[in-house]
């Protein structure tokens, strides 16, 4: 089997972050991610790039009442309120995507519809968390039906999906299963990229995968196809990074060079290769992290006349 080229990206705009960070200090990286959205899809479609966009299904909506209508029929219970989203919604999301580009993207995801071999999947409707204590399985079913109906509402059917923050376990893939879903982008094969609960997180686990982001700490990230559940995990290989105007430029360079190394790997054993970010991270910095994004892009061209790799998406490879 040739290599594979998997590209996914968390669509989430301030509902991925609204839990950690605000408007006022973070606003700009998400009016940011709307441009960088645009000029990444020039750059697929320049080099027919099969992505997936895993898309929260509150996004979907074209104004608020239309959100309030999907609402989940039953909320998440999360013993931290903060991770749920309603109030939220109810207090400090505006009316419509004029009036809110925080919390509304429709245009977008109209201009993600008509470029070409992109696929639209879900990052469930609210951002769940799925390993956060309280909630249950039932909530999470309630959750990503909601989303599957809102975006089936705009003629859209979904086949893959992201869980938020990567939180996963084998009760909620099964449920993914159940409701039609053909693929999920997992973790690594690697002790220090299995996600756990907010709580639960390590710091020192965290600085060892900023050092494996640069140095072959962990190896090399290609991975085989599996069926979890009966549903395709395609693991994730690596997270891109975005390049900071504030970190040294040896730092993006060996990033730059982490991945490289790992996708001509990937192509040489028939490997998948599964990169992913979300489109706020290059929400500042835009021209550098397109660049650089272009830089990979060319290099995968280099791979497909080489060794035949080929781009897919989630859905197409499930």
């Amino acid at each position: 089997m040739s290599g594979k080229f998997v590209v996914s990206l968390d669509f989430e705009l301030m509902w991925g972050v609204r839990d950690k960070r605000s408007i006022d200090d973070f606003g700009n990286n998400i009016l940011g991610a709307r441009i960088a959205i645009i000029e990444m899809l020039n750059l697929f479609d320049e080099y027919g790039i099969h992505v997936t966009w895993a898309t929260v299904g509150l996004l979907f909506a074209e104004n608020k009442d239309e959100m309030l209508e999907f609402y989940p029929k039953v909320k998440p219970s999360y013993d931290c309120n903060q991770f749920c989203p309603y109030s939220y919604l109810l207090n400090s999301v505006g009316k419509s995507e004029k009036e809110d580009p925080y919390h509304f993207a429709y245009s977008l995801i109209n201009r993600i519809v008509d470029t070409p071999f992109q696929e639209i999947a879900t990052h469930t409707y609210s951002h769940y968390y799925c390993l956060e204590s309280g909630q249950t399985i039932e909530q999470f079913e309630c959750d990503l039906t909601s989303a599957l109906d809102i975006a089936d509402s705009k003629g859209i059917t979904v086949k893959s999906i992201v869980f938020p923050r990567n939180q996963s376990s084998s009760e909620y893939i099964s449920v993914c299963k159940n409701l039609g879903l053909l693929s999920y982008r997992g973790n690594p094969d690697s002790s220090i990229y299995q996600e756990k609960s907010q709580e639960n997180r390590n710091q020192f686990v965290r600085g060892l995968r900023l050092l494996d982001s640069v140095l072959p700490v962990d190896g090399y990230h290609g991975s085989s196809l599996s069926k979890d559940f009966g549903i395709t995990n395609i693991k994730s290989s690596r997270f891109l990074r975005p390049i900071s105007a504030k970190a040294p430029a040896i730092v993006s360079a060996l990033q730059y060079y982490r991945i490289i190394f790992e996708m001509r790997h990937a192509a040489k054993n028939g490997l998948v290769y599964h990169l992913w970010w979300h489109p706020h991270n290059f929400g500042l910095n835009t021209a550098v992290n397109i660049a650089n994004l272009k830089c990979i892009l060319l290099e995968f061209k280099k791979l497909e006349d080489e060794f035949g790799m080929e781009s897919l998406s989630m859905s197409e490879l499930s």
